[in-house]
């Protein structure tokens, strides 16, 4: 193997090595990061979008039953929510990259051979995807928060009728 490779392979292991120290002091030891005289701020999903909300104590926790019902009345929300927005959202971001890049260099005089209007339509229309899926996003967790808030009432009910 040649130094340069060993380099970049020694350098890469550095950068993981930092962030994986970085991410153990973040989860194990919050309170290191934040005073104690400040409150901590809680980000929730909002009609508008993300907002943050500060609170002394954390978002409702569901039990594991609560979750389980709430994932058997809207099958695969989950997948959505961690896989398919998201997922659309980086692929029409790294288009929109390469048309924003193909839109310069038509414009600039880089290259003759491209057609500014296409790369513009293709910006437009990639920005418009990456919007729809952060609108799908937004969507689905305030109806996932909804549900689980829901099915906590009704379990409660259920078991206090139970008794």
């Amino acid at each position: 193997l040649c130094a340069c490779t060993l380099s970049c392979n020694l350098r890469s292991r550095l950068l993981f090595a930092a962030c994986d120290a970085a991410l153990e002091i973040f989860v194990r030891c919050p309170e290191t990061l934040a005073p104690h005289s400040v409150k901590r701020a809680y980000i929730r999903p909002t009609a508008l979008g993300m907002q943050e909300q500060p609170s002394e104590r954390p978002p409702t926790q569901y039990s594991t039953q609560v979750k389980m019902t709430a994932e058997t009345r809207a099958p695969l929300r989950q997948a959505r929510i961690f896989f398919l927005y998201p997922s659309i959202a980086v692929g029409a971001s790294v288009a929109a990259y390469v048309s924003v890049t193909r839109l310069i260099a038509g414009l600039g005089g880089f290259r003759t051979d491209l057609v500014p209007q296409n790369d513009a339509g293709n910006l437009f229309l990639n920005a418009c995807v990456v919007a729809a899926a952060i609108w799908g996003l937004l969507g689905d967790l305030k109806a996932r928060e909804e549900s689980l808030a829901q099915i906590a009432v009704e379990l409660d009910e259920a078991a206090d009728s139970m008794r």
